[in-house]
């Protein structure tokens, strides 16, 4: 470390060293969808995720008036 009016020798900096390198990408998003029993709300949020290729996608605001099970294959 330098006193505060010092400035560091050139020879001594250095470039930044990279710590992480990224492996794997995964592709995500958030959509606030306010209800899902809407008729084809499911369909149409599996088709948007197909359309924008993500991997993962967060669903906010999301409400289910019944109860049970849906399948989107």
């Amino acid at each position: 470390m330098t006193p505060h009016d010092e400035s560091r020798i050139p020879s001594e900096v250095t470039r930044p060293m990279t710590l992480l390198t990224t492996k794997v990408t995964i592709d995500l998003g958030t959509w606030n969808v306010r209800t899902m029993w809407d008729t084809g709300r499911a369909f149409q949020i599996a088709a948007e995720m197909r359309r924008y290729n993500l991997e993962v996608l967060g669903i906010s605001e999301t409400h289910w008036t019944q109860v049970g099970q849906q399948r989107t294959a």
